[in-house]
């Protein structure tokens, strides 16, 4: 380790408790006769070993009904503030962490079976979204005090509850416009836009809740984004038709089927027997899409001794029972490799990232 960090932190709750979490203390002060004192921008320097009250008691200088308080450490003042905001990011993260698992479960208690496909779905994009919103907090962190003595900087971080309420609480009245607007759409998007919506609101209200005592009250409920998903869904069938075994396809076929189902589509396995059975389930509204793919690899001119480039080129379409094409998802990436199998791993880690994100929302009817 290059060096030695240390985050203190502070956690208030609002029933009046509060929890001190501090790394172990590694140096000793036992020079205290051959120090002397002085002051810089970033703070006091005081070598005397008195160190101010607020270092390993952040209480004595909080503000409990207004304030969230902690205390970082750092060789220097960039350092110790941002250990300082780290620690006021894991306040969140731990109470945070906690608050989620129950609603999980009391969400699969709800409708008596855990939520599958596109409900249970949690993927780099909402983590990304998740994410911002911590960061948002973090923003209107304020550094009120720094201390330097010989061994380190001490920096002290405080976050207005008050006023990021107010903003989180502006986030969530935003969000709520939305989803009201939302609700009057027609189409397989406008649930799973709905759905992304209605979880994002759900995240920053537990930590407008930590904040406040209280939730902020839902105007769009859990019960109307299922009602929603009860109106907008049809019951679709896809029928796979493309060569599973073709170089491309048969890495991409896994993930194909996975998205599909997560957009609340039937895939279609065994041609006969499945086809069957959905049209027995409900001859009057079962729709049959077939889905037919291609892959295609070319190599390149590479003026490099010792690599190779290839283009590799993927389409899919999806066709309605006339064989027309309803849908085309189509993408080309080239790769350099020393081997053709180098390229074609790398194709398809691209391409993979591609269907995710392409496929987030399938609308196709």
């Amino acid at each position: 380790m290059f060096e030695f960090l240390k985050i203190i932190i502070l956690v208030f709750l609002f029933t009046g408790c509060g929890l001190l979490v501090s790394a172990e203390q590694t140096q000793n002060n036992n020079n205290n006769n051959n120090n002397s004192s002085s002051n810089n921008k970033s703070g006091d320097k005081n070598f005397t070993g008195n160190k101010p009250s607020w270092i390993n008691n952040p209480l004595d200088e909080c503000d409990n009904l207004r304030e969230l308080c902690a205390v970082g450490e750092g060789i220097g003042g960039m350092m110790a503030e941002a250990n300082a905001r780290k620690a006021i990011s894991l306040i969140f993260e731990s109470k945070i962490q906690s608050k989620t698992n129950y609603n999980k479960f009391t969400s699969e208690n709800r409708t008596g079976t855990a939520t599958e496909g596109a409900d249970a779905r949690v993927d780099e994009t909402y983590n990304n979204q998740i994410q911002e919103i911590t960061d948002s907090i973090l923003q209107g962190v304020v550094i009120k005090k720094k201390y330097e003595d010989k061994d380190a900087i001490y920096a002290y971080a405080v976050l207005d509850k008050m006023q990021m309420q107010k903003d989180l609480q502006q986030k969530m009245d935003s969000m709520d416009e939305k989803m009201q607007v939302i609700l009057k759409q027609k189409g397989r998007g406008a649930y799973k836009e709905l759905l992304k919506l209605y979880n994002l609101r759900e995240e920053i209200n537990l930590r407008y809740q930590f904040l406040r005592g209280k939730e902020h009250p839902k105007v769009v409920t859990y019960e109307m984004v299922n009602k929603k998903k009860e109106e907008v869904s049809k019951n679709i069938s896809v029928e796979i038709l493309y060569d599973k075994k073709q170089t491309g396809l048969k890495d991409l076929s896994a993930l194909i089927s996975k998205l599909l189902v997560e957009n609340d589509y039937k895939v279609i396995k065994d041609k006969d027997k499945d086809k069957e059975n959905a049209s027995k389930e409900n001859a009057a509204t079962t729709t049959i899409l077939r889905l037919k793919g291609k892959f295609e690899t070319e190599e390149q001119f590479l003026n490099v001794d010792g690599f190779k480039r290839f283009k590799f080129h993927m389409a899919l379409n999806f066709q309605n029972s006339k064989g027309e094409k309803v849908h085309v998802t189509e993408h080309t990436v080239s790769t350099d490799g020393r081997s053709f199998e180098h390229c074609y791993e790398k194709a398809i880690i691209e391409l993979r990232a591609f269907l995710i994100k392409e496929w987030e929302i399938l609308t196709v009817e």
